[in-house]
């Protein structure tokens, strides 16, 4: 069963037949230190720090991934409100970087149709491939 993420709540063309409940999701990543070391540079002299961007967006996929693979688990089609949070916390000599994604868990149908279909997610997802 697809998953659909929201930012916002399930469009009015939806009905709510079961809100499940909060869900969540926490992904951790080590930032090394050769990784640490080209983002202080980019800090020193200014400019864009692709290291840090990308490995920011690599877990917050992850963590999306997981939290998708949550909601399908318990029976959810669609996750609505949708928040990411991403902080940077102090380990040593290196950092981690730390992801937290959260919404409300759904199950949703068209309004006027009485079952399910799995064609009516076929929006294009916004996370790339759904396995975890």
């Amino acid at each position: 069963m697809k998953v659909e993420l929201l930012t916002h709540e399930p469009p009015a063309d939806y009905k709510v037949k079961n809100i499940i409940g909060v869900i969540t999701h926490v992904e951790s990543s080590g930032i090394a230190f050769w990784k640490e070391f080209f983002v202080n540079i980019k800090d020193k002299w200014g400019g864009r720090s692709g290291t840090l961007n990308s490995e920011i967006q690599r877990t917050v996929t992850v963590a999306l991934n997981n939290l998708v693979a949550k909601a399908r688990s318990m029976g959810a089609n669609m996750v609505s409100g949708i928040r990411i949070h991403t902080q940077v916390i102090p380990s040593g000599k290196n950092r981690i970087l730390q992801v937290t994604v959260y919404g409300t868990a759904l199950f949703v149908e068209r309004k006027g149709d009485s079952v399910q279909r799995e064609d009516d997610f076929n929006i294009e997802e916004i996370i790339g491939d759904d396995s975890v």
